[in-house]
């Protein structure tokens, strides 16, 4: 059995997910934990080769993997151990509200609506370059956690659809 860490990453390869910041985190990781931690970017789009040069540029070929767009994104985030999610902006983030149903551990950029944070092993942070150490610091940290998820961080925020759906029948009935 591996120990290597598991980052993950699901969404189309756009300016707006900004998979670049995860590369650069990459190659500060791989300098100080050689050989600990491997990136699955999940997606595919218009800025897939400028990430595919970046991996070849910083010599990460061995540690991120790139599979495309797939059907079973769950499996993938039941194998995943921390989710990365970088994004300049977001509506929601649909995306890390399932990495956290899953009970991953998420590092994100503090420009997600904080309607997305659910649970509470989430750490929001920048995305310019002088935050790559923290990000590298929060993935660190993070790599020592388990999995876990709280339920009742999910109702307590509306992510329940029995107790929802309730709601919106009393509304409507009243």
């Amino acid at each position: 059995m591996s120990n290597e860490i598991l980052l993950g990453h699901d969404g189309r390869f756009h300016y707006q997910k900004n998979q670049e910041f995860l590369i650069k985190v990459m190659k500060e990781l791989n300098q100080r934990y050689p050989d600990k931690y491997k990136l699955i970017l999940i997606g595919q789009g218009e800025n897939m080769k400028m990430i595919q040069d970046m991996i070849n540029e910083y010599h990460l070929q061995n540690s991120v993997i790139l599979p495309g767009v797939v059907s079973n994104v769950n499996d993938y985030l039941q194998a995943i151990d921390i989710f990365c999610f970088p994004s300049r902006f977001e509506g929601l983030g649909l995306s890390l509200v399932e990495a956290e149903a899953n009970g991953l551990p998420c590092v994100i950029s503090n420009t997600i609506p904080k309607d997305a944070i659910v649970n509470k092993a989430v750490d929001a942070l920048g995305i310019e370059e002088s935050n790559i150490n923290e990000w590298v610091n929060s993935i660190e940290a993070f790599s020592k956690v388990n999995k876990s998820l709280n339920r009742e961080d999910f109702i307590n925020n509306h992510y329940d659809i029995d107790l929802e759906a309730s709601r919106v029948e009393k509304l409507m009935i009243d």
